[in-house]
């Protein structure tokens, strides 16, 4: 198993991709007494087109059937409960579904060996049938119906579908009752064959534990080592074009109390050579621009022109798209404020080194996070393909000479904005 010291953090990353491509990522910690366990796979709601194995045509799956797979695999033929397992040594488990991603997770004192085999059993063991899919469906489809008003999933929606063409991110992770109805077994053995091969899969864990013992349990469970990989996934093309769908939309929702405004600026990475560089100061200019700290945050909650304001990026398949959110009850002094700060594409060399110190810092305290490590490395691998030990170093090295390289290169003048009120 390959070390990797993460340099100007006192932390190393245990690294070991197994025979049948399973990705493995151990970080151990000494002064921990709980644990955090989180058994990923590289597929979420966006995956709907690909070519399964031994096939040669493209299959469509139902819109949805990635949330519903989280579920069914929560169901074991003995009829146990995982839940119900867990808990009996004071385990919290949970699951969840997103774009890119579903992910399987626990977070304990006791039974580190033993829950994390049976997590392992659990998601490599599926059981399908005709009567448990058709259970599954009742449950999923109430559960939508519950979410299908709800203010913040309709702006979500409605601002990717704003965004996005062709592209299925433009769809519900959940699906959508009509979707859900027609899920089968075998839409869920195709689609789990597919996405939950060991190779397209990573499994992270993290606390007091003996590195070389957690791997060869890992190594010596049965219906993990059993599965082969399937090699690289081929999905379909949406030919997304570059230009948002619709620029503005307001829509009307019952009963909101106060309005709310999303943006999503949809950035081409088209002649990118350097995705980590260009994420990086891509992300140290919103920060600066619109974190907690940032005067447009200060001014906007200071003068009531808001109540609250977050932001995110999301990258997907040739594009990087940051994401802005709102309550106001002034959307357009909102909207015109943020535009203001992306026409700018300036900072001072002043405001990067503040940037720099701040994100270090926050390195330094994720690495002595169980979780938050976890997920630090596991992004890495998912995004660059690697685990990088660099990070701290990477940070300090970021100058105000290529911010600006950089950012001569960005448009933030594609951007899709939807108000509800």
């Amino acid at each position: 198993m390959k070390e990797i010291k993460l340099k100007g953090l006192d932390q190393s990353v245990f690294y070991e991709e197994l025979s049948n491509g399973l990705k493995v990522i151990l970080l151990p910690f000494k002064n921990k007494t709980n644990y955090y366990i989180n058994y990923t796979t590289k597929y979420g709601s966006i995956n709907l087109d690909f070519i399964p194995n031994g096939s040669k045509k493209m299959y469509s799956s139902p819109k949805g059937i990635a949330h519903f797979l989280e579920h069914k695999l929560f169901e074991q033929e003995d009829g146990e409960s995982p839940f119900e397992f867990y808990s009996k040594s004071g385990t919290a488990s949970n699951a969840g579904t997103s774009y890119k991603r579903t992910s399987y997770y626990l977070w304990g004192v006791n039974k580190l060996e033993e829950n994390l085999d049976y997590l392992i059993s659990c998601v490599n063991k599926p059981y399908f049938t005709d009567s448990n899919v058709e259970k599954e469906k009742g449950i999923i489809i109430q559960e939508l119906n519950m979410y299908m008003d709800n203010p913040d999933s309709v702006l979500t929606n409605e601002v990717s579908k704003a965004t996005y063409k062709n592209h299925p991110i433009r769809y519900d992770i959940g699906g959508y009752p009509d979707t859900v109805s027609k899920i089968t077994k075998e839409d869920l053995y195709t689609c789990y064959d597919t996405f939950y091969s060991p190779s397209n899969m990573i499994l992270a864990v993290s606390g007091n534990f003996d590195v070389n013992k957690i791997l060869d349990l890992i190594k010596s469970n049965e219906d993990l080592m059993s599965r082969k990989s399937t090699g690289e996934i081929i999905m379909k093309d949406y030919k997304e074009p570059l230009k948002v769908l619709d620029t503005y939309k307001e829509i009307t929702v019952p009963n909101l109390a106060i309005p709310k405004v999303a943006m999503n600026v949809k950035i081409s990475l088209k002649g990118v050579k350097d995705l980590r560089e260009f994420i990086a100061y891509v992300m140290a200019y919103v920060g600066l621009k619109f974190a907690s700290a940032s005067d447009f945050k200060e001014e906007i909650l200071t003068n009531n022109y808001a109540t609250s304001f977050t932001y995110g990026a999301m990258l997907l398949d040739g594009f990087y798209t940051i994401e802005l959110y709102a309550e106001t009850n002034k959307p357009n002094i909102v909207i015109d404020k943020i535009l203001k700060e992306l026409k700018s594409k300036s900072i001072s060399s002043e405001d990067l080194e503040r940037y720099k110190k701040v994100k270090i810092s926050y390195l330094v305290m994720e690495s002595d996070n169980i979780e938050a490590s976890v997920e630090n490395a596991m992004d890495d691998l998912i995004v660059f393909g690697k685990v990088f030990d660099d990070e701290v170093d990477f940070i300090r090295g970021m100058n105000i000479d290529k911010f600006n390289e950089v950012m001569s290169k960005v448009d933030f003048s594609n951007h899709a904005t939807v108000v509800l009120k």
